[in-house]
C-alpha cells in the first residue's frame, strides 16, 4: 500500500515537472512556424541589403528610389504630395506584417511583459507620431530632417527611440534616479539633434517651445515617480513617449499662437 502512494507521489511530481517544462518551452521557444517566417524575414532582409551594396542599379535606382524614396521626398516637400502606389503601400504592408510577428515572437521569447501597462506605454508611442507628423505637416522641420517624419521612415527611426527607451529600462530597473537621468540624456539627444535645430528657420517666437521642451522634461520625471509599482520597461518607455508628445504639442501651441498673432 505505502509502495502504490510512494509511486503515485512520485509519478505526480514528474508529470508537474513535465508540465512546467513544457510550458517554459512553449512560452520561450520559437514555435516550427515562427523559426520559418523569422528565416524568411531574415533572409529577404540580407538580400535586400546585399542588393542595396552590390546591385545598386537594381534595387535602389529601379525599385527602392523609384517607389519608397522619391515619394517620401516628394511629400516632404511644400506640396506635400506623398505620391502613395500599389507597390509602395503593398511593400509597407507587408513589412508591418512581417514587423508583428517577429516582435510577438521575440517578446514571448525574452519574456518581455505583455499586459496593460505595456499596452499603455505603446498607445503613447503610437500617439507621438502624429503629433510629430503635424509639425512636419506645418512645414516645422528644416530640409534634411524633414523626411524623418514622413511615412515610413517616422515608424521606423521613433521604433529605434522606443527600443532605446526600453533598453535603458533595462539598464536602469536597480536605480530610479539612474533611469530618469537616462531619459533625460535621451530626450536632450533627440530635441537637440531632430526638432531644436529647425527653430531659428522660421520667426514663430520660442515661448511655447521653450515651456513645451521643459515641460516635457518634467513630465519624463513626473511619469517615473507615479509609476513606481510598474515593470521597468513599460515604465522608461512610457515616460519618454509622454515627455516627447508634451514637448511636441508645445511647438503645437506656437505655431497657433502664432497664426492667432498680429502680423
Amino acid at each position: 500500500m505505502r509502495r502504490r502512494q510512494r509511486r503515485r507521489v512520485i509519478i505526480a511530481r514528474n508529470t508537474h515537472h513535465l508540465n512546467r517544462r513544457g510550458i517554459d518551452m512553449e512560452d520561450t521557444e520559437f514555435s516550427s512556424t515562427e523559426r520559418i517566417l523569422l528565416s524568411v524575414i531574415g533572409l529577404i532582409f540580407l538580400v535586400v541589403i546585399g542588393g542595396l551594396v552590390f546591385a545598386p542599379e537594381i534595387f535602389w535606382d529601379d525599385f527602392v528610389k523609384v517607389y519608397i524614396w522619391d515619394p517620401i521626398v516628394k511629400d516632404a516637400g511644400k506640396s506635400g504630395d506623398a505620391g502613395y502606389t500599389a507597390v509602395n503601400t503593398a511593400v509597407y504592408i507587408a513589412t508591418m506584417i512581417a514587423a508583428v510577428i517577429a516582435f510577438q515572437a521575440l517578446f514571448r521569447k525574452w519574456q518581455l511583459p505583455v499586459d496593460d501597462k505595456m499596452v499603455w506605454a505603446l498607445i503613447a508611442w503610437v500617439a507621438l507620431a502624429p503629433v510629430l507628423r503635424v509639425m512636419e505637416d506645418a512645414d516645422y522641420f528644416k530640409e534634411g530632417i524633414d523626411v524623418l517624419f514622413i511615412s515610413p521612415l517616422i515608424h521606423i527611426h521613433l521604433a529605434a527611440w522606443l527600443i532605446l527607451s526600453a533598453v535603458i529600462g533595462h539598464i536602469g530597473r536597480k536605480n530610479h534616479l539612474s533611469m530618469l537621468t537616462m531619459l533625460l540624456v535621451a530626450y536632450i539627444a533627440f530635441t537637440g539633434l531632430l526638432v531644436l535645430p529647425s527653430v531659428h528657420t522660421h520667426e514663430t517666437g520660442h515661448a511655447w517651445i521653450l515651456g513645451g521642451s521643459i515641460a516635457g522634461a518634467v513630465m519624463i520625471a513626473v511619469v517615473i515617480h507615479n509609476t513606481w509599482n510598474w515593470h521597468e520597461i513599460p515604465r522608461s518607455m512610457l515616460a519618454f513617449a509622454i515627455g516627447l508628445i508634451t514637448m511636441g504639442l508645445g511647438h503645437w501651441a506656437q505655431l497657433v499662437s502664432y497664426s492667432m498673432g498680429p502680423r
